[in-house]
């Protein structure tokens, strides 16, 4: 008897040695299905036993039974002829009848004899099959461990690389973010001096202009002037 989903000769695991794959849908029904079997064929082996055990029997009273027929005659009447010619007929009719019964019981024992025999093969057959499977399904899961364990130790050297290159480009903003504040702290302490030249000059051109009757220039004509003249003179002095 075959077993479905995969399992009979031929049809092959489920699960290759070191193959990457789950369990089928059909795994555990496969594998309730060899238990019933399994159970089956011990129902059937008990059975079998049984019968064995009945066919003893007979083949025993069978072998016995004219041993008894033949010592009642010795002790019976046998001056009678006719009598005696009943009792010869109907024991060998008995005889006969016992020969086939024998007979028959002997088929019948080798029949369950070859039984017992393809069902002793069948299950060293099954427990063969068994080992094996089990033994793929090992080596797969094995293989399904290491696959995920490798991947896992990737992912935490990417991850960690990652950590690493963010922190780099962390460190490389924040030294960009001190030279710009360096250099704008360095450009205003450059243009600190003339600021306050432009001040003063401010202060002296409203002085002068109050003295002459003029009126004061206005705030915008004087940062532009004065601006312009400040930027000429950074830019003559770089």
């Amino acid at each position: 008897m075959a077993a479905p989903n995969g399992m009979q000769p031929g049809g092959g695991a489920p699960f290759g040695a070191g193959g990457l794959v789950m369990p089928p849908a059909g795994y555990y029904h496969d594998m309730q299905y060899v238990s019933s079997l399994v159970e089956e064929l011990s129902g059937i082996l008990q059975h079998n036993r049984e019968r064995w055990d009945d066919l003893q029997a007979g083949l025993a009273r069978a072998q016995i039974r004219p041993q008894r027929q033949e010592h009642g005659d010795t002790n019976g009447t046998a001056n009678d002829p006719a009598t005696a010619e009943e009792t010869v007929a109907e024991l060998s009719n008995k005889l006969v009848e016992a020969q086939r019964k024998i007979e028959a019981l002997e088929v019948a024992h080798v029949e369950q004899s070859e039984l017992v025999t393809a069902y002793a093969h069948g299950i060293h057959d099954t427990a063969d099959r068994l080992r094996n499977y089990v033994y793929e399904q090992t080596q797969a899961t094995n293989a399904i461990h290491a696959h995920y364990n490798a991947l896992l130790a990737t992912s935490r050297n990417e991850t960690l690389q990652a950590q690493l290159t963010h922190q780099a480009w962390q460190a490389s903003v924040a030294r960009v973010a001190e030279g710009v504040r360096l250099a704008y702290a360095e450009e205003s302490d450059h243009s600190l001096p003339y600021r306050k030249r432009i001040a003063a000059l401010k202060e002296e051109n409203r002085l002068l202009r109050a003295k002459a009757g003029w009126d004061p220039p206005s705030d915008s004509e004087e940062d532009e002037g004065y601006e312009e003249g400040a930027e000429q003179q950074l830019k003559a002095k770089r």
